[in-house]
């Protein structure tokens, strides 16, 4: 009773980030396309922070650190911003809301996964929901990867000047360690991608390092007569792509045991199909390939090319 007291107070702490989305259930109904009220909310919260920016800013006009202080408040996570949290809440936009007893990790342990088996079902609290952003089942959790981490590779590999590899690792042991494999159960490669894209969001913001892939889509702010002014709108169909969703970009689950409860449920999805569609991850192996021949030698750190199995020793 000790040790589980014990991991329902971890539990409660790796909650900021540890929602999974389940990316199966109800797989092939069909969504309205999130994308253009996701472009509208951002481009207004990215108005608002420019805005607040300029605000006495006399004796030290356009200044990164009140611009990106600002931007955090409006783009982080969903306990601390205004974006994730409007994801999250909204009835806008349309999601596919699971509950843990719903959902493919319903038959974790408190033991093997101190999230799903135990703080979800204490708290009740869902998984992630699922949405259609242009075409790609995303989970909502994705976006606080995007904004949060996101800003944590930029601030290592563009700020601080750091190789790339050690602002990937910062997303890959968080998804092996403590907060991720232990105490969900999962790796979600769907993560890593978000967390990458969201580094080149927050170079494209001001735009003063080369794209990792050579594609400047900013600036979206510049400094023009000592204020900050918005010239481009953000537009998520540049960073989202098939990477984001797990039915895609499978999560390995930490133990061979927890990899066939999940195949099973997966099973079940399939046997209840009306139409016996198809339930295995990938889903579709042609996305799979083109985000591989995409990130090219990126994938061993974005990309899970092996399918559903367990998490690497």
């Amino acid at each position: 009773m000790k040790s589980l007291f014990s991991i329902l107070i971890l539990a409660t702490i790796a909650s900021v980030q540890a929602a999974e989305v389940d990316s199966f259930r109800l797989r092939y109904q069909e969504l309205p396309d999130s994308l253009p009220l996701i472009n509208l909310k951002a481009n207004e919260l990215l108005k608002d922070a420019v805005k607040e920016a300029n605000k006495g800013q006399f004796s030290n006009p356009c200044s990164e650190k009140k611009l990106y202080k600002k931007l955090r408040s409006k783009f982080r996570n969903h306990y601390l911003d205004e974006f994730s949290k409007w994801i999250i809440k909204t009835d806008k936009l349309a999601k596919i809301e699971t509950k843990i007893g719903q959902s493919i990790y319903r038959d974790f342990s408190p033991l093997q996964s101190p999230i799903q088996g135990a703080w979800a079902r204490v708290a009740n609290d869902p998984t992630a929901a699922a949405l259609n952003v242009n075409g790609h089942r995303v989970g909502t959790d994705k976006f606080e990867h995007f904004m949060g981490s996101g800003f944590n590779y930029f601030k290592t590999y563009v700020l601080e000047g750091k190789p790339l590899e050690e602002a990937l690792n910062i997303g890959w042991k968080a998804e092996t360690g403590l907060m991720g494999g232990f105490m969900t159960g999962v790796m979600a490669y769907g993560d890593l991608v978000a967390n990458f894209q969201g580094m080149r969001f927050w170079n494209h913001i001001l735009q003063t390092s080369e794209d990792v892939f050579g594609k400047n889509e900013g600036p979206y702010i510049v400094c023009e007569k000592n204020q900050w002014t918005q010239v481009k709108k953000i537009d998520f169909a540049v960073y989202i792509d098939a990477g984001f969703d797990e039915g895609i970009n499978c999560s390995k689950m930490r133990t061979k045991k927890m990899t066939r409860l999940v195949q099973n449920r997966l099973k079940e999805y399939q046997e209840r199909d009306p139409q016996n569609r198809s339930y295995d991850c990938p889903i579709d192996p042609r996305k799979l390939d083109e985000l591989v021949e995409n990130y090219g030698e990126l994938t061993p750190w974005l990309i899970n090319e092996k399918g559903l199995v367990p998490m690497p020793k």
